[in-house]
């Protein structure tokens, strides 16, 4: 019984969910991570919404527009023994892609069965700490005083919008590691 209380976020097994993922990784060195590569420990297919409907012979429309859209910009297929992620590849940067295709395989690590806001925003936990962890963004922020969100994007290789809510997630709750407080400057390096 809930007590009409909506049940919160689990943030702390988001970050626990992504960092093992990552911990899966041969190359944990760079930055730039490419979704479709990664080591995951269950079946997982990848294509484009326009590709699978090429493949099963469904008009684009039936699944992207009308009342019974399956997709807005991203969603998974369970099968008996795998895993479905279908991305819109017309609309969106690459960027954008590799964010909805981390978020749908966050879905996927968290186990979720329902689409709700909690569920929406646990997997949006899971994708920023894939993408940009905790530990990375407090030595970047520590070592490099001048790191602004801009910054961040083009290191981390994702939107400047994805950036700055990680930004200002990661200020917000503070670092989960060190003992001692960072801040951001409030000043970016000058650009060369």
């Amino acid at each position: 019984m809930n007590n009409g209380y909506a049940k919160k976020p689990d943030f702390d097994k988001c970050i626990e969910a992504a960092t093992d993922l990552l911990y899966r990784q041969d190359d944990l060195f760079t930055f730039h991570l490419d979704i479709r590569k990664l080591k995951y420990d269950r079946t997982i297919y990848f294509d484009s919404v326009q590709g699978y409907c090429v493949q099963v012979g469904v008009p684009i429309r039936q699944v992207m527009f009308g009342k019974k859209r399956l997709l807005k910009e991203g969603c998974t297929v369970k099968g008996d023994d795998f895993y479905l992620v279908l991305y819109n590849e017309d609309r969106r940067s690459f960027e954008r892609q590799q964010w909805t295709m981390a978020h749908e395989i966050g879905h996927i690590y968290l186990e979720h069965e329902k689409d709700e806001d909690k569920e929406e925003a646990e997997a949006h936990c899971f994708t920023g700490q894939l993408f940009m962890p905790d530990y990375s963004l407090y030595r970047i922020v520590k070592d490099f005083s001048g790191a602004c969100v801009s910054d961040i994007a083009t290191i981390f290789r994702v939107s400047n919008a994805a950036a700055q809510r990680r930004w200002n997630t990661f200020f917000r709750k503070g670092p989960s590691m060190p003992e001692e407080k960072i801040r951001p400057s409030g000043k970016c390096r000058e650009k060369k």
